[in-house]
Parts: structure tokens; sequence; C-alpha cells
């Protein structure tokens, strides 16, 4: 009989659980964060964060990079990450382009070269949808997301019960096909988001050497890229695979195109999903992205220095000048410290073009179930008439003529608390006069030169010292 000490010394040990997260910076107004804020947040929630390492690669498009400069990413990166999900383990790969357009390969390459000398088990996902969020589609793609996210990571217990049982990976909407266009066998988990032993991944091809598993030229030939061999590669050993879910009842070509087109809601694959409307509702951020989609994101940077400010100031009263469709509203809403009181007409002006908004930010309002907005219908100069709350943040963002800006400024700048701030939007914009007003200002200022502009003002010149330094990289 073996004594504790030898049963001990003889226990399987647990396999390492390694996530590879591919986060691809394709724009220039941190639309990333979206993304980040979801699939962190989810890892977390379903403690997938405190059993595993998890690596986020970093990478974007060939000449977005300096780097000899940096780019005003760089202060997101070490800022917002760090900050919020210290379980993260950041490579920063933006530096590595002497090989351009290699897309998912990079992060793959650092899966690979960690599967040589570990033995357990590799997680690979992806800020999916990036290209897509400025299309008609984005809704579509969110869903086939979510959908790969929920059998994942979700039930990620489930994955590496099955790689436990003998597969070489596991994943949903296994795809095997002839394709058509390259001439050969296709098969992928469709989307590439994949569980894998890493003993499998080890007797692959290095993912960048393309040509030694991949008809380079044909791929060229007919997509004139490499990023379909990236989704291609985790399967080029034949690996024995396992797939809980198949996404494929709809009557179109068996090209897999139809993925990018319907919307697949969580109740057609989650039986335990009640389909009221309780469930049916997004999360926050997503809602406030289809509000930002609305408005065609002309404040959607602003979002992160709107959350510091509520944060830091903690305000009893936020008056937003120019709803719109409401996103700067909600973006001061959303911390729900204090009250915000969005008021516009729901007119439309010669530069926010004629709309009516009223019944959709009220829609969004309980979507997002805050409590701390009201929404008030009416011209500036009437409801500042009968004002009676003193403001500790006012967002000044109506017409934009000079007239106009420099009317809102005097009539409602009075009811300022004495350190509050004062906010103008579209300070960068030339044909605007707003610009030229703003300027004009003589108070201590700063001045946000990303999405058109954001100008604060305030007598607190030590609030103004502060932005100026946590926002340094985005201040004009």
């Amino acid at each position: 009989m073996l004594n504790y000490s030898n049963q001990v010394n003889n226990a399987k040990k647990p396999k390492t659980i390694t996530v590879f997260y591919h986060l691809f910076m394709a724009d220039t107004q941190n639309m990333w964060i979206w993304w980040v804020d979801e699939q962190m947040s989810l890892l977390k929630k379903v403690g997938l964060a405190d059993k595993a390492t998890v690596n986020m690669c970093i990478t974007m498009p060939l000449g977005l990079y300096n780097s000899k400069t940096g780019h005003s990413y760089d202060s997101m990166v070490t800022g917002y990450i760090k900050d919020r999900y210290p379980f993260v383990n950041i490579i920063d790969m933006r530096q590595v382009n002497e090989q351009p357009n290699i897309y998912e390969g990079q992060t793959l390459e650092k899966m690979y070269e960690h599967c040589q000398n570990d033995d357990g088990y590799v997680f690979y996902f992806h800020n999916k949808g990036m290209m897509s969020y400025t299309t008609h589609i984005p809704g579509a793609i969110k869903d086939w997301r979510h959908y790969m996210q929920y059998y994942n990571l979700e039930k990620w217990e489930d994955c590496i019960a099955k790689l436990d049982e003998g597969y070489d990976c596991c994943g949903v909407d296994w795809v095997e096909r002839h394709d058509i266009k390259l001439d050969f066998v296709v098969q992928h988990y469709a989307g590439n988001f994949w569980w894998a032993k890493n003993e499998y991944i080890r007797k692959l091809k290095h993912p960048l050497h393309i040509e030694e598993y991949m008809d380079v030229d044909a791929m060229m030939r007919e997509l004139e890229n490499y990023r379909y061999c990236f989704e291609l590669w985790m399967a080029t050993g034949n690996p024995k695979q396992h797939c809980f879910h198949y996404r494929r009842h709809h009557q179109y070509d068996n090209q897999g195109l139809e993925r990018y087109f319907i919307y697949y809601p969580r109740e057609m694959y989650d039986e335990s999903y009640k389909s009221d409307e309780e469930n049916r509702r997004y999360s926050k951020i997503h809602i406030l992205t289809e509000v930002g989609a609305a408005g065609e994101f002309t404040w959607r940077d602003h979002r992160l220095f709107a959350d510091w400010l509520i944060r830091r100031t903690e305000p009893e009263t936020v008056v937003d000048l120019g709803v719109d469709y409401g996103y700067s509203t909600f973006c001061f809403a959303l911390p729900e410290i204090g009250h915000v009181y969005g008021i516009d007409s729901f007119e439309g002006d010669e530069h926010a073009g004629v709309k009516e908004t009223y019944d959709f930010v009220l829609k969004k309002k309980d979507e997002l179930e805050l409590d701390n907005i009201t929404f008030i219908k009416g011209y500036f100069d009437d409801v500042v008439k009968t004002w009676e709350k003193p403001i500790d943040i006012l967002h000044i963002d109506g017409l934009h003529t000079y007239e106009a800006a420099k009317n809102d400024f005097e009539k409602w700048s009075p009811l300022l608390k004495e350190n509050g701030v004062i906010l103008m939007h579209d300070t960068m914009v030339e044909r605007f006069g707003v610009k030229d007003f703003f300027e004009e200002i003589d108070l201590p200022k700063t001045n946000f030169k990303h999405c058109n502009g954001l100008g604060v003002i305030s007598k607190n010149s030590n609030l103004i010292n502060e932005i100026n330094k946590n926002f340094e990289e985005f201040i004009q």
C-alpha cells in the first residue's frame, strides 16, 4: 500500500490553462474598448480569469503605429486595461511589422511558442466584429460572437472535460466543406474561437510559415491577403475535434456567408435561457454601443473621460445641452453618480440634422435601467429661465454656430457651482463657430483633440492640470 506522500507524488497534476486573446486595434478612435470590456469582464464573471493565465496580444494595422514616437493608444493600454483588468498579461506586438498583413498570425505564433514547453490546454479567441461595426451587419456579428462565447467561455469547464476525454480541440460551428474558389477542403471552427491541447498544437507547422500548410498563391489570388490562412491554421493537423453546436440551419449557400447576416439570439441555442423581455435586454455596454452607432459615434472616445470626470468630481447635477441620440447623456449617467438632465428640443438643427429622437432616448434609458436621468423637452433659452439647481458639470453641445455657443455659455454658466466644469463639444471642427468661441474664453481650460474636440473649462485650475496629466496624449 502506498503511503500518503507517495499518493501525493503520484497524483495527477492539473493541466495548466492558458488564454491567448488577440486584440486587433483596427481604428483610430479606440473602439477596441467595447470588445475588451465585454470579453475581459466575461472572463472574470465565469471564473476563468482566476484559473488561467490570460495573455492579451495587441496588434494594429501596418502604418498606424509609429515605433519612434509611439501612439495615443499607449496610455489607453497601460492605463485602461491594466487598471481594470489586472489579471491580464499584455503582450504588445504593435512594433512587430516586419511581415505586413499577418493579422491573427502574431498571436498564434505566441501560442505556438508557448505550447512547445507546456502540456496543458490553450483557449484562443479575439475581438470578433472589430472590422464590421461600421457596416450594416454589426448586430449579426455580435450575435455570432456571443454564441461562440457562450460555449467557449461560459461553458469553459465543459470544454476542459472534452479535452480530458481525448479530443484534440473543441468549439462550436465546425465547418468541413470544399471551398470552390480556393479548390481545397476547408475545416475550422467558424469565427475562430476554440480550445486545444498543447500537445496537438505542437504537431502543427509554425503559423507564420504559411506556405508549409496552405496554398498561398490561391489564397492571395482569391482573397488578396493571408487573413483566412490563420483562421484555418489550427485544423491543418486533422484534429480529433468536438463540436458542441452547429449553426447551420439557414437556407443559403454552403460558403458560410449566412453567418454574417443572420441574427442569432441566445434563446436559439441556450435551452436554459428564458426568452422573456427582461432576459432579452443587452448589457449596458451593448446598448451604449447601439446608441453611439445611431449617432455616428461623434462622441464615442470621450466616454472614458466622461467616466473619469464623473467619478473624480462626484457631481450632484449634470446638465447636457443637446441630447440628440443621447450618447453623451448616457455616458454621464452610467457611473450612476448624481443626476443627469438631458435638455433638447428634439427637433434637430442645421448641424445635427432634422430628426425626432425623443422616443428613442426614452426607450434606451429604460433599457439601460438608469433612474438618474431626466429628459427635458424644450429650448435652452426657455428652460434656463426656470432653472434653480446649482450645476456641477455643464455640457454644451447644441447648435455649433459662434452666436449659439456664446449664448448657451452666457445664459447657463452663471448657474455653475464655483469649481464646476463646463464641457464644449466640437471644439476642433474648423467650420463650427464653437471652436472660435472656445478659444476666446479666458478661464483655465484644456482641449481634447479627438472625436471633433472636447473643450474643458473650470475655475478649478488644479482639476485642469490633473486632466492634462492623466490624458496627456489626447490633449491639444
